[in-house]
């Protein structure tokens, strides 16, 4: 009796961490207040702050933050310019991810430009791989 209850229990578990993580990585439309607050949690002067909106616009692929996201990489440091680099590629826009690579291009910090490379060429391969 014990073995049953405690591989349902597994198994209902296991399940439901594996749906909810399924259904947070769709693309949804969300509501305007939402995105609204995500914004300005990325335009926020809180570092900590900024960096979880960035993450949350590419992990929820939020399309609504993409231009945010490209106004704001110049003004950026190092590490925000790659955190952005990827949530774009998370969100998966191509005009985005072109836009990404001019701006990569006036880049002078070496590692930002190998990441946001890494990332267009991510995306191109993707792409090929899809269209196929």
């Amino acid at each position: 009796m014990k073995k049953t209850n405690y591989k349902a229990v597994v198994i209902i578990a296991l399940s439901l961490v594996l749906f909810s993580g399924i259904s947070a990585q769709s693309k949804k439309s969300y509501p305007e207040k939402s995105v609204k607050n995500l914004v300005t949690a990325i335009e926020s002067d809180n570092d900590g702050l900024k960096r979880s909106g960035i993450y949350l616009a590419g992990f929820y692929k939020v399309n609504e933050t993409a231009p945010v996201l490209l106004k704001l990489f110049p003004k950026e440091n190092s590490k925000n310019k790659i955190l952005i680099a990827l949530s774009l590629y998370q969100i998966g826009e191509e005009n985005c991810i072109m836009k990404l690579m001019e701006l990569s291009n006036k880049e002078h910090d070496g590692e930002v430009i190998r990441m946001c490379n890494a990332v267009v060429e991510q995306y191109k391969k993707n792409a090929i791989f899809t269209s196929r």
